[in-house]
């Protein structure tokens, strides 16, 4: 088994996924490349704070 890793910006992750189960992969998954690093950006906003992007 081989697992690939592609990076892709959030307009095109979810396609890309999408292309990769129909060519036949076993499985895909969409994590955050910013994920624990100072260019995370928050998805729900702390209390009093509204974030940029809403979930």
């Amino acid at each position: 088994m081989r697992q690939i890793k592609i990076l892709a910006d959030e307009r095109s992750a979810e396609a890309l996924s999408d292309m990769l189960m129909d060519a036949g992969a076993l499985s895909a998954s969409i994590e955050d490349a910013d994920a624990e690093s100072t260019d995370e950006k928050p998805l729900y906003g702390e209390p009093g704070l509204e974030p940029d992007n809403c979930a």
